[in-house]
């Protein structure tokens, strides 16, 4: 389905009769999407070449001797089917309703109540082709001491701030730290990259010296997902982490402990209805053993 919208001279160009005359039309080439049967081997050519020069069902029924050929014998056989393909194609336009033509103008959409409408009944294909309103964002990567330091400022003057680490692997007991992320703010995100092959990094032993002071100072105000992961990295850099605002994955257990899943990408997309970035489509899933 697209969106066109048909003109009378785009109808006329299309089907060779102006719209008036489309349901004519319809009752002798029948159909198809409400199962309705045209008369055999009747065409829209043939049909619109009729009704041009006969001018309606009737006239062209007033001169059915006139037609020649199959066709013309397949309509001699099946005219009675006329008046009902015609019935069943018209729209009825004769019903007495107080019903005001502005009443039934479609409103604009509001994605909030679709989005609504469409997560109670689980409707999750459609709320992934829902247009979603341009939010401004700010991401930033971090790749020199003055933006640190602003950064630095920011968690610091933060009532909370999100906090994650990115690792070359999930057994946390390894030093391989590869990035930092933080988001005191909505919309709003910093990313610290560690050992990346492009240049640009700042030096680990400062950025860990950094992280570590900002954290001690700043601990009651982390909020994290599977914090015990990040814990435990960043013990091997002698960081020690005793204590945080929040984890959202223990929260989501609490909440929903019936819930088949607690991760990160589960939640995005039970309370946000978004998908979050795989990964896997980040980094490619790599050489298969």
């Amino acid at each position: 389905m697209t969106n066109d919208f048909f003109d009378i001279s785009a109808v006329t160009e299309k089907f060779g009769v102006k719209p008036e005359k489309i349901s004519q039309l319809l009752s002798l080439v029948g159909d198809k999407s409400d199962n309705i049967p045209g008369i055999t081997k009747v065409g829209v050519k043939t049909a619109s070449k009729w009704l041009n020069e006969y001018q309606s069902l009737d006239g062209i029924i007033e001169n059915i001797e006139k037609i020649k050929g199959v066709v013309g014998e397949n309509l001699r056989n099946e005219q009675n089917f006329l008046k009902r393909n015609h019935f069943l194609v018209s729209l009825k336009s004769d019903l007495e309703i107080d019903l005001p033509l502005k009443d039934i103008k479609i409103p604009e959409e509001n994605n909030d109540d679709i989005q609504k409408f469409y997560k109670e009944l689980e409707f999750n294909s459609f709320l992934q082709n829902i247009e979603k309103e341009q939010i401004s964002t700010k991401y930033k990567t971090i790749k020199n001491l003055d933006d640190l330091k602003m950064l630095e400022n920011l968690v610091d003057s933060s009532k909370f701030f999100a906090f994650d680490v990115e690792t070359s692997s999930l057994n946390m007991n390894e030093k391989n730290l590869v990035g930092i992320s933080f988001s005191a703010k909505k919309y709003e995100g910093f990313y610290i990259p560690l050992n990346h092959n492009e240049s640009g990094n700042i030096q680990e032993d400062k950025v860990i010296l950094w992280l570590k002071n900002l954290l001690t100072r700043n601990q009651d105000k982390i909020i994290g997902h599977n914090l015990k992961f990040d814990i435990g990295v960043l013990q091997n850099y002698d960081i020690h982490i005793t204590r945080f605002h929040s984890d959202t994955m223990l929260m989501s257990y609490i909440v929903n402990s019936t819930a088949a899943r607690h991760n990160l990408d589960a939640l995005s997309e039970h309370y946000l209805s978004r998908k979050t970035i795989k990964f896997e489509d980040v980094i490619g899933k790599g050489p298969k053993n």
